[in-house]
């Protein structure tokens, strides 16, 4: 049998008992249904679902339907680092052991993140890739609403490790506004959709990955699909609007 936790760490950092241990199991078992996590936890089902949606809103899990059915998946044990910096050297030591038995060899294609804390999840994934190049279609600046501190942070380290960024926004006031002030971070090239392309979902593209994303929800809701085919699809798409959209509005 697998040596679980102490939970106590990770009770420190703002999970409860109960969530620390289906995130634990979570991490044991890789990817499972609800049911297996109910028998795994001896917890009653309600219990259960409620804890894994908690799970979800914080970034530490997500969720992919195959078939008819439901299968989780613990986010990456790195993303309680986010959640108390003050606290590294113990939660250090939990991501590592964490990550020892952890079952993240076969991935899941698609993932789903609710929250802001999994809009943060899914860019310091970005970061920990560390692409060549960051592809953003259909923004228009509320995403920087939704996480302004963190945002600006983000941008700031995305450009220290040299991804570059082409980010085509939404032709409208708010969307000119943000372009001008990510225009003055290095390794950023803006451009303008024509004001007839709109778009509520923001989409990105970096290396095989795919992300889709919902600004007016809420909370937020990410996809994140990771296929590469899909990837060069959205690229060839990006692509074509690019040579259309303009630099420079008037």
């Amino acid at each position: 049998m697998t040596r679980m936790l102490d939970t106590a760490v990770l009770e420190n950092i703002g999970l409860t008992r109960t969530e620390a241990l289906l995130y634990l199991a979570l991490c044991e078992l890789g990817s499972a249904s609800a049911t297996q996590l109910i028998q795994k936890t001896g917890r009653h089902r309600a219990v259960v679902y409620d804890l894994l949606e908690r799970l979800i809103e914080k970034g530490l899990a997500s969720f992919v339907i195959q078939g008819k059915k439901k299968f989780f998946e613990a986010a990456n044990p790195q993303r309680l680092m986010e959640m108390e910096k003050q606290k590294e050297v113990k939660l250090q030591r939990v991501v590592e052991q964490l990550q020892e038995f952890s079952k993240f060899t076969s991935k899941l294609e698609v993932k789903i993140y609710k929250g802001k804390e999994g809009l943060k999840t899914v860019f310091e994934g970005l970061l920990a890739v560390r692409p060549k190049e960051w592809l953003v279609l259909g923004s228009s600046g509320m995403t920087v609403q939704a996480l302004p501190y963190y945002l600006e942070h983000f941008q700031k380290r995305r450009a220290k490790v040299g991804v570059k960024t082409k980010a085509l926004m939404i032709n409208n006031p708010a969307g000119r506004q943000r372009g001008k002030e990510l225009q003055k971070l290095p390794l950023t090239e803006i451009r303008y959709l024509p004001k007839d392309i709109t778009t509520p979902t923001v989409i990105q593209i970096y290396s095989d990955t795919t992300v889709l994303h919902s600004n007016k929800s809420d909370p937020p809701f990410v996809i994140v699909i990771e296929n590469k085919d899909i990837s060069a699809s959205f690229r060839e798409y990006f692509g074509t609007l690019w040579k259309i959209s303009k630099k420079i509005t008037q």
